[in-house]
């Protein structure tokens, strides 16, 4: 049973689904019409002693009414309030861009207090019908699944209406590393294009703070299996040229058009690369080709002046040519990522090193871009245990 409540403590009452919920008065219209907040716990005393907090608040005039509250003004608040303070930039970026393009424009206006897992389960329905790619769909259902669950938990909601809908299916997509012939190709294709630039800036006799080296840079992608944002995020200090090992700490993030320096995507992702002769041989023919002695805060892979990279302009200006030249369109840089990947596997390089030198957080994300290749490595593997336990039985045992 609720009891009776205490004189001034609201209506508090247990729902049909276990949750315990009170109500009070926290304003009044215009007309005089109540205004009344609802809120959420696990026990009738925790929901008391929010109602008291609730009172305290409306009587001090510091309470915003959540019962007014849309779908699309609490995620602006979630972003700036939750987000923006504790994760990386590069997360609040990619959240408010969902937040902007699919979500509120579909649920903003809903109030977020009626907010159910039916207009959840539309929504991304909708999308589907709108031809909205399946991983966008998947995105944004994460990203509002996460926005709610923090609506749970200040108490704005009492259940998560995301929680009750099924993750949008995605197929898994299609992973083409690249084979040794396409990267000699690519190379050689870079090595042209470096050599192309020289000769542009040198005719035109335009001075350049840096000189930024795409055979180089798409050597140490293959070496590493670093994303694009750790690659352009790079500086000379990370190189120890003794000890032949690059340090990954940082990120370099677009957000319209701007560079913005970031954090490693994940702890695991900030990681010391011992690297191979080949990346170690590219990094130092690219550092004498510089202009002038670099210093140890400057950019490894900048822009002619000496600023950090920007994605779409190195998209546009440099990555599609070269694949266009080389022949590969429709590779993506991220493909170099997939491709070291491979190399590793190929070599015999044990999972949990490749997890480590890839940056990934956990061995299931190693082993899942693994499995592409893992078939053709079948035979090899039968082979090798025929040669340690084949000749030790005898003939006439089979």
């Amino acid at each position: 049973m609720a009891g009776k409540r205490g004189n001034g403590e609201g209506s508090i009452y247990k729902r049909g689904d276990g949750v315990w919920a009170g109500a009070a008065t926290v304003s009044h219209s215009e007309t005089g019409k109540a205004r009344r907040r609802v809120v959420y716990g696990a026990t009738r005393g925790e929901v008391a002693k929010l109602l008291a907090e609730l009172q305290g608040e409306a009587a001090t005039g510091t309470l915003v009414d959540p019962a007014q509250m849309t779908v699309g003004s609490f995620l602006d608040r979630w972003l700036e309030d939750t987000v923006k303070p504790s994760r990386r930039l590069t997360t609040f970026y990619t959240y408010r861009t969902f937040i902007r393009k699919h979500l509120k424009p579909r649920i903003g206006g809903f109030r977020l207090q009626r907010l159910q897992p039916i207009h959840v389960q539309s929504l991304f329905a909708t999308m589907e019908r709108e031809g909205v790619g399946a991983r966008t769909r998947q995105a944004a259902f994460a990203t509002l699944r996460r926005a709610l669950a923090d609506a749970v938990r200040l108490k704005l909601l009492g259940t998560n209406p995301a929680a009750a809908v099924d993750r949008p299916r995605a197929p898994r997509p299609d992973i083409k590393p690249l084979n040794f012939d396409q990267v000699e190709k690519l190379l050689e294709t870079a090595r042209e294009m470096d050599a192309q630039r020289d000769v542009w800036r040198a005719q035109r006799k335009r001075a350049a703070a840096h000189r930024l080296s795409v055979e180089a840079l798409v050597t140490l992608a293959l070496g590493t299996g670093a994303r694009q944002g750790e690659l352009f995020g790079l500086k000379w200090s990370d190189y120890d040229v003794k000890a032949g090992t690059l340090s990954i700490s940082r990120s370099i993030v677009d957000h319209n058009g701007t560079p913005n320096v970031g954090e490693g995507k994940t702890r695991s992702s900030r990681r010391t690369i011992d690297l191979p002769a080949f990346a170690a041989a590219a990094l130092a023919a690219h550092r004498q080709k510089q202009p002038a002695t670099p210093h140890p805060s400057a950019w490894i892979f900048a822009d002619w002046n000496g600023a950090p990279l920007r994605r779409q302009n190195f998209a546009s200006r440099t990555w599609r040519p070269l694949v266009k030249r080389a022949g590969m369109v429709g590779v993506r840089f991220h493909d170099l990522r997939h491709s070291a990947a491979s190399f590793l596997l190929t070599a015999g390089v044990h999972p949990r090193v490749a997890q480590q030198i890839l940056g990934h957080s956990d061995i299931a994300t190693t082993m899942s871009v693994y499995s592409h290749v893992s078939a053709g490595l079948g035979k090899a593997a039968a082979a090798e245990l025929d040669a340690l336990l084949g000749r030790r039985r005898a003939p006439d045992s089979l």
